[in-house]
């Protein structure tokens, strides 16, 4: 499931921060965390996916969740006609939201979950490899920005520029989830 802070069409999205601050590192959270299922069947466990997925996952329509939030920052060296970037961070923060068997029997079924389990952490990886290449392209733009005459205009060139390659990213997540039908082509489904 793809899904980012802010909701657009099919739910994606991203929040960003646009300033001048000087940082010079670029840092990558990506956090997990689970919410709880249960049941002794496949039917049982199925009806406790549906159930508690709804108060965890936005829209609660899938079983899994990932969103992620991009910050950029830079800082100028301003001289006498010119403003260029001399310093560039950009931030990644990623949270994947994933169902955790409680208390599961010791039988069959324990296979055909972890192969479940395995091929929806596959699906939402793929949303977080999506990110970083998002972070990456942004990095990658700042960095190379040309000198401007003045810094506001730096300032609205990159921003705008940023802006832009999160509409690329955000397609990219569009078009993942409806290329793997939201992990299901995958293997991503249960049972």
């Amino acid at each position: 499931m793809l899904g980012l802070f802010a909701p657009l069409a099919l739910g994606a999205a991203v929040f960003f921060a646009m300033s001048a601050f000087a940082s010079s590192t670029a840092d990558v959270d990506v956090r997990v965390t689970h919410y709880p299922v249960s049941g002794a069947s496949k039917t049982q466990l199925r009806a406790s996916l549906d159930r508690e997925r709804a108060s965890v996952i936005p829209g609660g329509e899938h079983d899994a969740h990932t969103r992620w939030h991009i910050d950029w920052r830079f800082s100028y060296e301003r001289g006498e006609n010119f403003c260029r970037i001399n310093k560039v961070s950009v931030t990644l923060d990623a949270h994947m939201i994933l169902p955790r068997w409680i208390n599961p029997p010791r039988e069959k079924l324990n296979a055909e979950w972890s192969r479940y389990i395995s091929a929806l952490t596959a699906h939402e990886d793929g949303h977080v490899e999506i990110a970083r290449a998002a972070k990456s392209s942004i990095e990658n733009s700042i960095a190379a920005a040309s000198p401007e005459e003045d810094c506001a205009k730096l300032d609205e060139a990159i921003n705008a520029r940023a802006r832009a390659i999160l509409g690329t990213f955000q397609e990219r997540e569009v078009q993942y989830d409806r290329s793997t039908r939201h992990g299901f082509s995958q293997g991503a489904r249960f049972p």
